[in-house]
């Protein structure tokens, strides 16, 4: 037997993310949920763009260069433990979070992996459930 309150999710959490770390390095992700009302406003936003302006047929890049301003802030909630390119062990050197700079990530096309695993990760229902965050808040 199973209850609804099993399976619920934390509408909070949608909006404000959770903390997501990316594999294999020690960068931290706050990543909202695809469904939450804000990141589907930018999204209706950016179509609505695309439509004044004919543009029916884009490619992946062009499509994932319009949404990366979409994703960023309103799905891309912040970053810790990103480091600039020329940061050293000596000298070490961070990359704030800014919509700017996550734009900027977004757009990089050498970066797509990170581009689809924020959007796989923010597509993840499992990890905004009640259940899930019980034991991770004030966990960041």
């Amino acid at each position: 037997m199973a209850k609804f309150g099993e399976i619920a999710t934390d509408p909070k959490a949608e909006m404000e993310g959770t903390w997501e770390t990316y594999p294999g390095t020690d960068m931290q992700f706050l990543i909202g949920r695809t469904s939450s009302p804000k990141y589907e406003a930018a999204i209706r936003t950016v179509r609505k763009k695309t439509r004044n302006r004919g543009q029916d047929e884009l490619t992946e890049r062009e499509s994932k260069d319009l949404l990366a301003g979409a994703i960023a802030g309103n799905l891309l909630l912040g970053w810790k433990n990103v480091e600039a390119e020329d940061s050293t062990v000596e000298n070490p050197k961070y990359i704030d979070f800014s919509v700017t700079a996550a734009v900027e990530k977004l757009r990089d096309p050498t970066l797509h992996d990170w581009y689809d695993w924020v959007l796989t990760k923010g597509r993840d229902g499992d990890r905004f459930r009640k259940e899930a965050l019980a034991g991770t808040v004030g966990n960041s």
